[in-house]
Parts: structure tokens; C-alpha cells; sequence
């Protein structure tokens, strides 16, 4: 507690690293935390907590002590006028590692790339910054505020503003609903998947999952 870091990344995603200094506040705190254009969000536990201005970008990148060592990975940001940053502890983070080295998958370390749908998701209407909102009497579901060019989701047909109801049979309330109905889903799976158009006319599709971007 009180140790000066610094925190290094991709800031703003511009390709040159940055370096923000802080302190540490925490070194068991939580947080809730999602990713940028993502509904879906998980709580981080355990964190190490740092005043140094962590923002989008900086995730995966080292945080540093006045030594020079690294003892967390950048992972999360508060957002406001005061940002707070927040690092997993190198020793987690060294433990994953090993874990993948061993070539054996758990419930919670993935090895290779992930099953990938193709959309960016959103629960109820979806986001003004897209220009499209959900008709009235959809229901419940998830809501598809982009999609990724050359997916599944784009050779199924599915466009901003329809509304994901169904993942192989599993009905879908909100965004998280699609990624727990693909717990486990791998590269090459096939998958049906239901929604409705802005018109509110139903859509079936079975397709061919991808392989999750490597960021």
C-alpha cells in the first residue's frame, strides 16, 4: 500500500506505448468490470488497485514498482473524472500461465482461440450511437449493435438492430445469455441462432463459428 507503479499500455490504442504513475490504494479490491461497447460485464476480485490513469488500450500491458519489476497486468479502469486502475497480481496472472504451458484447459483458461460469433451485443434497446432501436413488443433478447464483417453472424444475415432471441433452442434475454449459451462452443461449431429484424419478422440460422480476433 502506498508503493509508487506505473502502469504502461496501449493508450487509446495508438500503437505507441505510455507510461501513467500512481500509487497503489488496494491490494484486495473488486470491481465490475465490462468491455468497451459490451453489456456483458464479470466482478474482478483480489485486484491490485493504483491511482495511475489506466484507460482503454492499456490492458495487458505491465505494471511496473520503483524497481522496475512487474508485479500486476493492467486490466480495468474506473471511468470519470478520477480514474483508478486496477492490475491483476503477476503471481495470478504467472499461474495461468503455467497452467496453459501444461496444454491442460479448465473451466476458466481457454488454450487457442475462443468460438466467435461476430456481434457486438446490447440488452433492451440498443445503443443510440448506432442510430437503431428495438421495436415495440420484440420481447426480451439481445440486441446486435454491430457486426464484424467476414463472421458468422454476418454470413447468417444478422445486422444492427435485430434482436437475438435464441442459441441452439436456449431462449435469450440480454447479451450475457449469448456468451453463457456458447460456454464451451468451439472454432468450427455449428450453432442455430434466432432473431428478429427492426420489421419484427423472425429469423433462423445455423452457422459455422469462428475463431476468436487475437487482440
Amino acid at each position: 500500500m502506498g508503493d509508487t507503479v506505473t502502469a504502461v499500455g496501449n493508450a487509446g490504442g495508438t500503437g505507441t506505448l505510455t507510461a501513467a504513475a500512481g500509487t497503489i490504494s488496494s491490494l484486495t479490491a473488486s470491481v465490475t468490470a465490462a468491455s468497451d461497447g459490451s453489456s456483458a460485464s464479470e466482478t474482478l476480485s483480489s485486484m491490485i488497485e493504483t491511482t495511475a490513469d489506466v484507460v482503454s488500450g492499456d490492458s495487458g500491458g505491465p505494471l511496473f514498482d520503483a524497481e522496475g519489476e512487474v508485479v500486476g497486468i493492467d486490466t480495468a479502469a474506473s471511468v470519470g473524472v478520477q480514474i483508478d486502475g486496477y492490475a491483476i497480481p503477476i503471481a495470478r496472472a504467472l499461474a495461468v500461465v503455467e497452467q496453459i504451458r501444461t496444454g491442460t484447459e479448465t473451466s476458466t483458461v481457454r488454450i487457442g482461440p475462443a468460438a466467435f460469433l461476430g456481434v457486438e451485443l446490447s440488452s433492451g434497446v440498443a445503443a443510440s450511437g448506432y442510430g437503431y432501436a428495438r421495436s415495440a413488443g420484440l420481447g426480451s433478447g439481445a440486441t446486435v449493435s454491430d457486426v464484424v464483417t467476414g463472421t458468422a453472424a454476418a454470413s447468417a444475415g444478422l445486422q444492427a438492430g435485430d434482436v437475438i432471441t435464441s442459441v441452439d433452442g436456449q431462449a435469450i434475454g440480454s447479451a450475457s445469455d449469448v456468451g453463457a449459451a456458447l460456454v464451451g462452443a468451439n472454432p468450427g461449431d455449428q450453432v442455430t441462432i434466432g432473431w428478429t429484424d427492426t420489421s419484427g419478422a423472425p429469423h433462423t440460422a445455423t452457422v459455422a463459428l469462428g475463431a476468436s480476433p487475437v487482440a
